[in-house]
């Protein structure tokens, strides 16, 4: 199984373990069956962000990134795959200091271009008429995964995220044309622009912005969650489970250990009550 799995192959593979496979219902041509694409690929997306937060606790600089953002009027606009603020810097390399809103400066003081307090998905320095280059350095989030068939050339279906920058730096894999690409910006429209060109009606899937040695696991998790659906065939087995457990623990192991020597067993046992997958099925 490749690590390089994308939502339209992680949809085939959970198909075959749930016994509901065909290759017209992996495109959404056959609706037929207890299990519809759109249920599968949310369990898909539960199970990256339930390997991201377990990842997130024992290492978060497997999601550190870092953004030159430019004020316009004393606001900052984030980017949309931030997660946590690690630190914020002026142009001089000043760290920035959060503030609560009730702490701003009152009107007619000139305020401090190095204190700022978070709105929304803004930044607002505390100082009026900023335009100056801030560098952000923050964790990512995980975000959601889509699949589908191209509505027009470069534009995703109908259910992938209406809003503007949603997708922007992830990795997408066109089915159809054999070819992957990043994309660099994404409209509300749902207009990607990316290294490739996706023709009209091609299948394509986006690619997990997780470090790409847990890609396998995902449809991995998704599969046992999905069984424990009414309408299964069958049921996740304690040898399955146990085979989840085994691969997740090695993963976790190698990528996303502290630096400093740990025992693979306590891996779980530090993380413990996060776990659900681990001791909640049966």
């Amino acid at each position: 199984m490749s690590i390089f799995q994308n939502a339209y192959t992680m949809i085939g593979d959970l198909r075959e373990e749930l016994n509901d496979y065909s290759s017209d219902k992996v495109d959404g041509t056959d609706t037929s069956g207890a299990f519809t694409n759109r249920y599968l690929l949310r369990k898909i997306n539960e199970a990256q962000s339930y390997i991201y937060s377990v990842i997130l606790r024992k290492n978060k600089d497997a999601f550190l990134e870092s953004a030159t953002l430019t004020a316009s009027s004393s606001v900052l606009t984030l980017p949309w795959d931030m997660g946590i603020v690690k630190v914020l810097l002026t142009d001089n390399g000043t760290r920035c200091v959060r503030i609560d809103s009730d702490e701003q400066k009152v009107t007619g003081a000139s305020g401090d271009p190095s204190l700022y307090v978070r709105k929304g998905y803004t930044i607002v320095i505390d100082k009026d008429g900023v335009s100056d280059d801030y560098t952000l350095w923050y964790y990512r989030r995980c975000r959601d995964l889509t699949h589908g068939k191209a509505a027009a050339e470069d534009t995703l279906s109908t259910d992938a995220s209406p809003y503007a920058d949603f997708y922007n730096g992830m990795e997408i894999e066109d089915i159809t044309g054999s070819q992957s690409g990043t994309i660099s910006d994404y409209t509300a429209a749902r207009v990607i622009t990316s290294t490739i060109t996706i023709a009209n009606e091609s299948y394509y899937g986006m690619i997990s912005t997780l470090p790409k040695e847990f890609h396998m696991l995902i449809p991995l998790w998704a599969a046992l969650k999905s069984k424990s659906h009414p309408a299964s065939l069958s049921k996740p087995s304690k040898e399955e489970i146990d085979s989840f457990n085994a691969e997740f623990v090695q993963a976790l192991n190698a990528y996303a250990t502290t630096y400093e020597d740990t025992l693979v067993e306590s891996i779980f046992q530090d993380l413990e009550p996060t776990t659900p997958i681990i001791y909640g099925i049966r």
